[in-house]
């Protein structure tokens, strides 16, 4: 069984069906901030899909520039490409591992097919039935959906009554940790010193993240 370190998650309330467009074609995607002290490769992701034999294509974009829109960073691998059998939860191993830098943002995009017949993918929304509620904290900027004139939208500002519902697509991100050893260390200045003399050193370490514990002495 594969060990993951983190699960970029914003699900965690009711999931129903993505209602609003109903085609053979569905794209959706979710933003989300590299957290945690190292650096990570992303390995799989974890998507709900509602419809049965519906291919997928997921994409992995980093660097992103515009917060608003998925694809606006480096395209980082080939797209990993298969096929649903059942109505349910898919984790998918990439056929490419993804870098990802600490604080970076990066996107999974999801891309559904089924000619002829409704794509679905499975969100989740918040819903008050009286007897029983479920409450989404989404916000925005972090799940998407293209829409029908082509265009990147925020789930976020999908409203009832004036509210967001906060439908949020079920793609998740499952990454371990990076150990990287230092390799050099450089000094801002290189000086000599008298007994009783301080003198301040700008310390540059490469790799900029790396996991060795660094311990100055004198």
């Amino acid at each position: 069984q594969q060990h993951y370190d983190h699960n970029y998650f914003y699900d965690g309330s009711l999931s129903i069906p993505y209602p609003f467009i109903t085609d053979d074609q569905l794209k959706m995607a979710n933003i989300y901030e590299v957290k945690g002290d190292h650096n990570q490769l992303l390995k799989a992701v974890n998507i709900a899909v509602q419809s049965t034999d519906t291919n997928y294509s997921i994409d992995i974009y980093t660097h992103l520039k515009n917060l608003n829109d998925p694809t606006s960073g480096v395209l980082a691998s080939s797209s990993t490409l298969g096929k649903t059998t059942y109505s349910g939860y898919y984790t998918v191993e990439l056929d490419e591992t993804v870098l990802l830098t600490k604080g970076d943002y990066y996107s999974i995009v999801v891309t559904l097919e089924k000619p002829g017949y409704e794509a679905s993918m499975i969100t989740q929304v918040s819903y008050d039935a009286g007897w029983i509620s479920f409450y989404s904290s989404a916000k925005p900027q972090q799940s998407f959906v293209v829409n029908d004139e082509g265009q990147w939208y925020d789930l976020y500002d999908f409203k009832d009554k004036g509210e967001s519902v906060g439908y949020t697509a079920e793609i998740k991100g499952l990454t371990v940790d990076i150990e990287q050893p230092l390799q050099s260390i450089s000094l801002s200045k290189s000086n000599s010193l008298k007994v009783g003399e301080l003198i301040q050193l700008d310390i540059k370490c490469f790799p900029e993240h790396s996991t060795t514990k660094l311990i100055w002495k004198s």
